[in-house]
């Protein structure tokens, strides 16, 4: 089933899957250091923040501050 996104949220969420992927393959090889696992969750985890802020509305009085 493919959803039909808009440019910014469809990118943010290839990224999100990207990282869950790398993720699952570093935790799969199992003499991964937990820092570099924990790197690669704050990586996914601001992709996710970047996809839900780029699908929020932007308020007219950004424009003007």
């Amino acid at each position: 089933m493919k959803m039909k996104l808009i440019w910014g949220v469809q990118l943010h969420h290839k990224h999100v899957r990207l990282f869950d992927t790398a993720l699952e393959w570093l935790e799969s090889k199992g003499s991964t250091d937990p820092a570099h696992l924990m790197l690669v969750k704050g990586w996914r985890d601001d992709a996710a923040k970047e996809r839900w802020r780029s699908m929020k509305q932007t308020k007219i009085t950004f424009y003007f501050k």
